[in-house]
């Protein structure tokens, strides 16, 4: 099979397992869990059971970069905020009695650790076994370390990126919807509709993969890197107007409704994350853009002032929604 048809195949299989549904994509989630951390720790195992492990790591060059650094925190914590809209699509099906700070950490947690382990494990391979690490196929590249049983590891690798493509696809699904769903009051969306968007994103993303599959890394670095750029400053605004505007105190019917209290739009907030886009300019990094500040630094370091300017403007221009909060709490 070639390299097209392999990537169209699998664009289907990840359409129809996300068609399917909810309770198909957790089932299969706990069960690639299991086999992935197996798989892993496994590989982590044997690469420090070779006999010359200790001897490379400690001929292995050491210091500090600050370019290296600044990469790897602006990757990883644009890896964790992308977890955002799966954060908000699956714990809107939690029980009403599940407590919030469980659906914190857990989630934190689960995110921290599935990511942070792998990463270790691949700077260790960079390491120790870099024509590993380096293989245009890292996943082909774990699973050739079992030997006779590279076929069904790698089988279990490509299984875990099958699921993460299902769970993107149904998060574009729900993201999607909800734009329309929500002013509409719509509290059903028909097969029809979600067969329909379904299949138009798994086009496209199928579309993107196939032009972009000899040049991936590059492509995927920006993607990280872009996705700070956007919702670093969504993150901001989000979190100051819960924490420190509001305080907790929403209407969810109200959200629903564009003639309520939060209207269709609020200009304000939109300016704000604009300028919170364009304070990102001069500390941007990517494959075809490299700002003032990202060539000094070595790194894009634009999750800073992402995280400040929005969060600071937002505060001052609705300090009045917390006095307002305030004075009502004070008369009950």
């Amino acid at each position: 099979m070639g390299d097209n048809e392999a990537i169209i195949l699998f664009g289907i299989l990840t359409f129809v397992i996300s068609y399917i549904g909810y309770e198909l994509i957790h089932k299969m989630g706990a069960f690639m869990t299991l086999l992935s951390c197996v798989i892993f720790f496994a590989s982590a195992v044997m690469v420090f059971l070779q006999p010359d492990t200790l001897t490379m790591l400690h001929q292995a060059k050491h210091g500090f970069s600050a370019g290296a650094f600044n990469l790897v925190v602006a990757q990883a914590a644009s890896w964790t905020l992308g977890f955002g809209p799966y954060v908000a699509d699956y714990s809107r099906y939690l029980p009403a009695n599940v407590k919030t700070k469980h659906t914190f950490w857990y989630t934190y947690l689960g995110g921290l650790l599935g990511s942070l382990l792998v990463m270790m494990l691949g700077a260790l391979l960079a390491t120790l076994a870099p024509a590993i690490a380096n293989d245009p196929g890292t996943g082909t590249g774990i699973a050739s370390m079992f030997g006779h049983g590279s076929r069904p590891a790698l089988v279990i690798i490509v299984l875990g990126v099958l699921e993460f493509n299902v769970l993107s696809l149904y998060s574009a699904y729900m993201s999607t919807v909800t734009i329309f769903s929500g002013f509409r009051k719509m509290t059903r969306v028909g097969k029809l509709v979600t067969f329909s968007v379904l299949a138009v994103t798994a086009a496209v993303a199928t579309v993107i993969a196939i032009g972009t599959q000899y040049h991936f890394n590059d492509y995927f670095a920006d993607i990280l890197n872009a996705q700070i750029y956007v919702r670093v400053p969504w993150s901001s605004i989000n979190l100051v107007d819960y924490y420190l505007v509001r305080r907790g105190d929403y209407s969810v019917t109200e959200m629903y409704d564009s003639r309520g209290r939060y209207g269709k739009f609020n200009l304000s907030t939109l300016d704000i994350y604009c300028l919170g886009i364009a304070s990102t300019l001069p500390f941007m990094d990517l494959s075809f853009y490299h700002s003032y500040f990202a060539k000094i630094i070595g790194a894009d370091v634009s999750w800073i002032p992402s995280l400040l300017v929005p969060g600071i403007l937002y505060y001052g221009v609705n300090r009045g929604l917390l006095i307002e909060s305030r004075a009502v709490a004070n008369q009950a």
